[in-house]
């Protein structure tokens, strides 16, 4: 009788991982939106390229086509979603310490994130976290499969892939 209850428990709790670990069902946008938040994406490999490569000149120009892109979207949800992400993008500048830049991507990169996370945009794009920094990323894993870290310049291969879309 011990057995059958440890089995049953056991068999619970395999069941419960599973459903827990399952992926959850993303929202659907219609294809004129999603194409439009698509386009946020391919503009942030500009903005993920420019710091992983230290050139914060092309990362300020990326940081504010990215905002233009935003701005294009309607969807009042993706757009008050957003707003507190995007809005220090503007603030992404040549002038401006690593930092500072490093925290308003990471910013919208967490906005970013949660578009990955809460619609079906397809497996091109996945989130990325540094445990050492503590900041997260999007980068395009059909691309670059390996972690391409763009805030630790001696640890660029330090991370963790967050989803697996």
């Amino acid at each position: 009788m011990n057995k059958t209850k440890l089995f049953l428990a056991l068999g619970l709790c395999c069941f419960l991982n599973l459903a827990h670990s399952a992926p959850k069902s993303r929202k659907v946008l219609p294809p004129k939106t999603q194409k439009r938040v698509l386009e946020l994406f391919k503009i942030n490999e500009k903005l993920h390229e420019a710091f992983y490569r230290d050139e914060v000149k092309e990362a300020e120009k990326a940081a504010k086509e990215l905002k233009r892109a935003y701005q294009k979207i309607k969807d009042p949800e993706i757009q008050e979603a957003l707003k507190s992400g995007f809005e220090g993008l503007s603030e992404i500048r040549l002038k401006n310490s690593l930092r500072i830049n490093h925290e308003h991507y990471d910013a919208a990169s967490s906005a970013l994130i949660w578009l990955l996370e809460t619609y079906g945009l397809g497996s091109q794009y996945n989130a990325f976290r540094c445990p050492m920094v503590r900041k997260k990323w999007v980068q395009d894993t059909r691309k670059t499969p390996g972690v391409q870290n763009p805030y630790a310049p001696k640890m660029r291969a330090c991370g963790v892939q967050e989803t697996h879309f």
